[in-house]
């Protein structure tokens, strides 16, 4: 499927703006209308019981070009935290938090590599260091092996709610430069 055209929508109830749904779509928004109007009768959501028998409008919220449908997801979570839809499922989508962090060998501080991860950092070094024992090979790895695993630590730099890719590399880029890591590609 080709997600370079996709969109992120609001559809609403005409005499009732305040009542709306996000979501994403690849088609374009008139199918994804007469889509959910075909819908209506073979589901019991929340969203569709609300808008039965009543007049719909959809809204371009934005053109997403993405790879694939998690990409489209994330950005559809993104505009959910941030106009707070009524018709979704749940109220508020669990936000997810982007950590920013350092792993660092603790024999020799200057050895350094910069990241970004959604996990919670004492899975993703746990993760760091199965790769680096099963044999994968990068600059992180090699000095991991070479210093020992276990004297590599990560530390929590920043936080962000950003789940753009590209926004996301662009706080990293600001950490790199101002901490001059040595591991990172």
């Amino acid at each position: 499927m080709d997600y370079s055209s996709a969109k992120v929508y609001k559809i609403y109830i005409e005499d009732q703006p305040e009542s709306f749904y996000i979501g994403g779509t690849i088609t374009s928004l008139s199918q994804k209308v007469a889509n959910t109007k075909e819908n209506i009768q073979k589901s019991n959501s929340k969203f569709y019981s609300t808008i039965k028998n009543k007049n719909i409008k959809i809204e371009l919220v934005e053109k997403y070009k993405c790879k694939n449908r998690i990409e489209l997801n994330e950005r559809i979570k993104y505009w959910i935290n941030k106009l707070k839809p009524t018709l979704n499922r749940s109220k508020k989508v669990n936000e997810k938090i982007c950590t920013i962090y350092k792993i660092y060998c603790t024999k020799n501080p200057k050895l350094l590599f910069i990241g970004s991860t959604f996990m919670k950092l004492y899975c993703k070094i746990n993760s760091v260091r199965e790769f680096c024992r099963k044999g994968h090979n990068n600059k992180l790895y090699s000095a991991m092996r070479k210093n020992g695993i276990n004297n590599f630590k990560i530390e929590k730099l920043a936080e962000t709610k950003e789940i753009n890719r590209n926004e996301i590399n662009k706080i990293v880029q600001k950490w790199k430069c101002k901490l001059h890591p040595t591991l990172n590609k």
